[in-house]
């Protein structure tokens, strides 16, 4: 069984659609596009959730595949199974750093995307070469190959703020170009604790969760409190499925603040992409901020996701070291058209891309491959 929210007209006029128009009654079975995305979640030996978002028919079509854990014989179409963000939480980040950069205007100490994050980071090395801009679109130079490594025990955020700084500083690798590290968004949840003094979780849960009414997303420490089921990763081989099962540990998911320690479902995501443009979290002017940061490289990341062809695209790929989770989002710049796509069984991240790929092609021819 599976669950779609669809209405009837179907009207292919956009230019994320194909172009055709049609009329369809889901009056009595709201399934037009759940028998192909079986066929193509199967093809790629994939379990997990889809949610497809095509505004022309007023659609959301939400559809859970396979098991989000086989011992226990829970199914990924149960709505309340909750997946790992990864690094789909970057863009929460780097909202709630714009909200904070633009009400400290009204205040005596203004910061900027410019502002050296010496301010906060006294002791990191060349942190008073590296800015905010550079944290938002990783451009910052930082290289450490232990950003997403299982610590151990569980860390406070204080803890994982400061061993961010400690590893930076033994480093001896930097770079002058983008590269993708976790520490870049560790260092920015540090900055929103010292400039609010409350919290990375608190900051969250009053900036993006409440406002948004995200009543499936929520801080890995407060899964027991919340109810909801987080899904076991697997990974397939050729024929076998539900193999190497695995979760994210506490310690691994309080090593990673603000980079990917929350749990969450693709409604819940969509809702919170929304809100970034719809003045729920950010305003226009806001939005244009988080998307267009001063030290935007040439692949379009800013602000938590790659921004693609001209800015109609906007797309992040999701994963944590050590599990088979893979999340794959590719949206409108408006978040009306696209795929939500998290996977807790897969072969490879290719794998998961070309499957999402595959069904926005069955309405539309204006996405990435990849």
């Amino acid at each position: 069984m599976v669950t779609n929210y669809i209405e009837a007209r179907y009207d292919m006029s956009n230019i994320f659609s194909k172009g055709a128009t049609m009329s369809m009654d889901h009056t009595a079975h709201n399934d037009y596009l759940a028998e192909p995305i079986a066929k193509i979640m199967k093809k790629y030996r994939l379990a997990g959730k889809v949610l497809v978002i095509n505004a022309d028919q007023s659609n959301q079509d939400i559809e859970g595949f396979g098991y989000a854990d086989k011992k226990h014989l829970r199914y990924n179409q149960n709505p309340n199974v909750l997946y790992p963000s990864a690094s789909l939480q970057k863009s929460m980040t780097a909202a709630m750093m714009i909200q904070i950069i633009n009400e400290s205007k009204f205040t005596s100490s203004p910061i900027s995307e410019d502002t050296p994050i010496a301010r906060w980071y006294p002791d990191l090395n060349k942190g008073a070469n590296i800015t905010i801009s550079q944290l938002l679109t990783h451009t910052s130079g930082i290289v450490d190959l232990k950003s997403e490594r299982d610590p151990g025990f569980i860390m406070t955020e204080d803890q994982a703020i400061q061993a961010t700084v400690n590893r930076i500083n033994a480093s001896k690798l930097s770079l002058n170009h983008f590269y993708y590290d976790n520490d870049n968004y560790i260092l920015l949840a540090g900055i929103i604790r010292q400039e609010t003094h409350i919290s990375y979780a608190d900051n969250l849960n009053q900036r993006i969760i409440r406002p948004l009414k995200l009543t499936q997303t929520v801080m890995w420490h407060d899964l027991d409190t919340h109810g909801g089921t987080p899904a076991v990763s697997y990974r397939s081989f050729g024929p076998w499925q539900y193999r190497q099962p695995r979760t994210a540990t506490p310690q691994l998911m309080s090593y990673i603040v603000g980079a990917g320690n929350l749990y969450t479902t693709p409604d819940d995501y969509l809702k919170f992409q929304r809100g970034l443009h719809n003045s729920q979290i950010l305003d226009v002017h806001g939005y244009e901020q988080l998307t267009h940061q001063p030290n935007r490289p040439n692949n379009g990341y800013s602000g938590g996701m790659y921004h693609r062809r001209h800015g109609k695209l906007k797309k992040v790929y999701g994963y944590l070291r050590d599990t088979h989770y893979r999340n794959w989002v590719q949206l409108s710049s408006d978040s009306q058209y696209g795929i939500i796509l998290f996977t807790n069984q897969s072969r490879s991240s290719m794998g998961v891309k070309r499957a999402a790929h595959e069904i926005l092609q069955l309405f539309s021819d204006q996405f990435d491959a990849k």
